[in-house]
């Protein structure tokens, strides 16, 4: 395997764990909410380690299109961000779907409409003609402004959601208190960490546009 290949496996990873939760939602017979919590927790790891192994290894500029990554003209790369996208779809609903089954309806549905309130707040804002519009010379560098504005808006949004949703993992699951303790530590420096080795490239150009 090419090392440029890293990033698709992890991504593809990341929708198997997403499907594998979601098919344990219904198969299972009483909640597994720790099982759960392990496999979320494995699939955003691979969330927050494909990103930087596309940049690391990058894919080789033949201009060729593949289904799994399209090839951007405008920028002479290669951008993941459909399966990536699709990926974190997955797993982000399947998990919700397991905790408004299995965990708390009303919290999981609270959860679901907030993400997908944002979701379409920040597609329909960028996507807008009105936006679209305005990406003229005299204008531009205020429409770009306010485009990474929203970007780092969705982004703290969606660590936040992250956050939230790992918590209610953690708290519902069946295991010991002071483990739920640790982990709740662990998950604080985790985040932490992973937000200071995002930073530096979260508005890079071969970075999720949205």
């Amino acid at each position: 395997m090419k090392k440029y290949h890293i990033a698709d496996m992890l991504t593809l990873l990341r929708a198997i764990i997403g499907v594998a939760i979601l098919s344990l939602t219904f198969l299972i017979r009483e909640p597994i909410t720790g099982t759960i919590l392990i496999l979320f927790a494995v699939g955003e790891l691979t969330d927050a380690l494909d990103g930087e192994f596309a940049r690391r290894y990058k894919y080789p500029r033949d201009r060729i299109d593949r289904w799994w990554r399209r090839y951007n003209d405008s920028y002479d790369l290669y951008q993941y961000e459909l399966n990536d996208i699709y990926a974190d779809l997955i797993i982000g609903i399947a998990t919700l779907i397991y905790i408004i089954r299995w965990v708390d309806p009303l919290a999981g549905g609270v959860y679901f409409g907030a993400m997908a309130g944002i979701g379409l707040f920040v597609l329909m804002t960028t996507e807008s003609q009105d936006f679209r519009m305005s990406y003229r010379y005299e204008t531009l560098e205020v429409v770009e402004r306010i485009r990474e504005h929203l970007i780092l808006r969705r982004r703290r949004w969606y660590a936040w959601g992250l956050a939230i949703i790992t918590l209610t993992l953690i708290v519902n699951s069946e295991i010991a208190v002071w483990v739920k303790v640790i982990l709740v530590l662990l998950g604080i420096f985790v985040g932490i960490y992973l937000v200071e080795l995002k930073r530096p490239t979260r508005l890079k150009e071969d970075k999720t546009p949205l």
